[in-house]
């Protein structure tokens, strides 16, 4: 972090603040899942709004297709999430694609806190575990 720059935002300046461990544990995944949701308003309303029409129809809800969609159908520019691990390598959370699978648990429990009614189709996860 350079501290005689002061055009950095605050967000940048808390990134370069916090590093996590490699490989990400469950609690780290879910705080970086939080942070890409926060920078993916545009995709995620889409998500969420395709999720909402499959629930108006009385189907289950597919995280794996709505992954699908958002990755090879929208025109949304997805912004993964910049960090470091705590040897100081740069690492990021998201694919090329801005969407990565191992996440789809997560935007699946997402869906679940933010609509208590609707039928998403979730497999067990570690993500369920707490982290030991």
């Amino acid at each position: 972090m350079d501290l005689d720059d002061c055009t950095q935002t605050l967000e940048s300046v808390m990134r370069a603040e916090r590093s996590y461990p490699w490989p990400l544990g469950a609690a780290d995944r879910r705080e970086l899942f939080r942070l890409w949701i926060e920078a993916n308003p545009e995709a995620v309303a889409e998500m969420e709004g395709l999720a909402l029409a499959m629930h108006a129809r009385g189907r289950p809800v597919s995280v794996q297709y709505l992954f699908e969609k958002q990755r090879w159908e929208s025109s949304v520019r997805l912004n993964r999430i910049r960090f470091e691990d705590w040897a100081g390598q740069e690492r990021t959370f998201g694919t090329e694609h801005g969407i990565n699978h191992n996440d789809r648990h997560l935007f699946g429990l997402w869906l679940r806190e933010r609509h208590p009614g609707m039928r998403v189709l979730l497999r067990r996860s570690i993500l369920d575990e707490e982290d030991v």
